[in-house]
């Protein structure tokens, strides 16, 4: 959910904790996905798009982002449990330019008798296309686009208030919507979550590129990291791991996934540079109902985070926990995990 800043060719893209190297626009499968963040200077433009072409793109974005919100995007959704149950989790993956397969296929599990689990493909990923109004393409990508994409996929499943699960980058909408809709959700979940507050996610990539540094000392991540999306994640995946070593395992787990080099750079561009993250961090102590804060002991970006990201939730009522011998993916690295937000669940 992040990318790195410059580390061996990477920039760093962050938004939920991942990273990925300087790159072109790719939407291609990803054997190990969740991987991308922050990013910043120095990529290489896309041999598709043109330097002109990608200046062009965020130059629009940045003008959209100090205007009106764009009309909301028609997610791609996916699916399990009842279409008739009484709760319909919504669960919002990380990235930032990553579609929701992955992590649709670890969380899928929470469904139940009394419990429909959604996934859905973020704006100009996967399945999702981007909005459009009349023949212009909109390219909003702040916090409040996505925010109004969560609540247009709300009223189009016809539910009145909704349990929200975010992961990495997925945690920060997860958290503005119970900013700016706090009666709409039922529960709120946050994993391993980009905190509202960009210092704190700054400190979460310095920390990130000091383990990224030592793994590449032990050989454990390639000094130069490939480009392409399937390539940079594979190679980035032991970085995210409580043990590193378990790559090859957690890659095969985790299972393919698409995602769009460039959506990800614009998207981590807009995020860092959005006014409204500082006015969205006041706004969640608006939030009033049951909350968990969850991360790994080991995640890259510090379990500091879970602090961080819990502490704008001062009306909550919140449950945070960290667990030992676990990195950033807590569903395949801990058998605490499910259990927990199945707990959880169950008591809001």
């Amino acid at each position: 959910m992040r990318l790195l800043r410059n580390c061996a060719r990477t920039t760093l893209d962050s938004v939920g904790g991942h990273r990925r190297p300087t790159g072109a626009s790719s939407d291609s499968a990803t054997a190990n996905a969740d991987h991308l963040r922050l990013e910043n200077p120095t990529r290489t433009q896309s041999p598709v798009i043109g330097a002109v072409a990608l200046a062009a793109l965020v130059a629009t974005m940045l003008v959209s982002a100090a205007a009106a919100i764009s009309p909301p995007a028609r997610s791609f959704i996916r699916t399990a449990g009842p279409v008739d149950a009484p709760r319909t989790l919504i669960v919002i993956n990380g990235g930032p330019g990553l579609d929701s397969q992955f992590t649709f296929r670890g969380l899928k599990g929470l469904a139940s008798a009394s419990r429909r689990v959604i996934g859905y493909d973020q704006r100009g990923v996967g399945r999702t296309p981007m909005p459009q109004t009349g023949n212009t393409l909109n390219t909003d990508y702040t916090v409040d686009a996505f925010v109004a994409d969560l609540e247009a996929l709300r009223i189009r499943l016809g539910v009145s208030r909704i349990d929200v699960l975010g992961h990495s980058f997925g945690a920060l909408i997860a958290a503005a919507y119970a900013a700016r809709h706090p009666t709409r959700v039922r529960s709120l979940i946050l994993a391993a979550g980009l905190p509202m507050s960009v210092e704190a996610q700054f400190e979460g990539d310095a920390r990130f590129e000091k383990r990224l540094a030592l793994l590449q000392r032990r050989g454990l991540v390639p000094n130069v990291v490939p480009d392409g999306c399937a390539e940079r994640n594979q190679a980035l995946l032991p970085v995210y791991l409580g043990d590193p070593t378990r790559a090859r395992l957690i890659g095969r787990a985790l299972g393919p996934s698409r995602c769009d080099d460039l959506v990800g750079s614009i998207v981590n561009d807009s995020i860092i540079s959005d006014p409204r993250r500082q006015e969205l961090a006041r706004a969640q102590s608006r939030y009033r109902g049951p909350a968990l804060v969850v991360i790994g002991a080991l995640d890259p970006f510090g379990a500091v985070w879970a602090d961080d990201a819990a502490e704008p939730f001062r009306s909550a009522r919140l449950t945070k926990r960290i667990l030992p011998n676990t990195g950033h993916f807590l569903w395949l690295e801990s058998n605490r995990f499910m259990p927990l937000l199945q707990t959880f669940l169950a008591r809001t």
